[in-house]
């Protein structure tokens, strides 16, 4: 049975990542395309006729989904009765650059998770991620301010990041929260073999998401 499931709403970004093989695509999702809408409608009744105790919902993927903020706001709004009841979980990853106080209040209110993208030590994220660390930490202060709590954190791991492994673990720890480490592919690549070495480390000391 579906109890999860994981929708763009977008396919572009405020950034263009190294090793994103997204970036290069800067164009809306077209309701001619795709209704979300309708997939929101399938979802409650699939809960309903199913039983389904929580069914979770990302909106996430090919994108920056805070560049369509509204267009989310929407969404969050239309299933706003199961965010509340917790018969949905919905949560977003972003590069949190566009975040405010207004957007965090409005995920907090309706139980939406937001999951940070931060590839560790600065030197690291900045030079993969267009020198955005600094940024990215005043949006991480600023949702722990809201939220009283750390977000959880999304790591893509690359060959730098196997090279300074205890750096980039170490940078970690001050979150005490859920982090979900994905494996850099292409060009900056690594092995499965060496993502899983470096897996096991990670867990040892983190709460690390699998």
């Amino acid at each position: 049975m579906v109890d999860r499931i994981c929708i763009s709403i977008n396919n572009r970004c405020n950034l263009a990542c190294s090793y994103c093989h997204f970036h290069e695509k800067k164009s809306s999702i077209d309701v001619q395309n795709m209704d979300v809408f309708k997939i929101l409608d399938n979802v409650i009744d699939s809960i309903e006729k199913n039983n389904i105790p929580v069914f979770k919902i990302g909106f996430v993927g090919n994108g920056e989904p805070l560049l369509d903020f509204e267009l989310l706001k929407s969404y969050l709004l239309y299933i706003a009765k199961y965010l509340e009841s917790g018969e949905i979980a919905a949560y977003i990853i972003s590069n949190g650059l566009l975040l405010d106080e207004e957007m965090l209040q409005f995920f907090k209110k309706y139980h939406v998770n937001v999951g940070f993208s931060i590839d560790g030590i600065e030197t690291i994220h900045d030079k993969y991620r267009c020198g955005t660390h600094a940024k990215v930490m005043e949006k991480i202060v600023l949702y722990r301010k809201i939220n009283g709590k750390y977000p959880s954190v999304n790591c893509t791991v690359g060959e730098d990041v196997l090279h300074y492994a205890e750096e980039t673990i170490e940078f970690f720890k001050q979150f005490n929260s859920k982090i979900a480490f994905s494996r850099m592919i292409g060009k900056y690549g690594i092995s499965l073999d060496e993502f899983n070495v470096f897996l096991k480390k990670a867990a040892e000391q983190l709460n690390v998401r699998t």
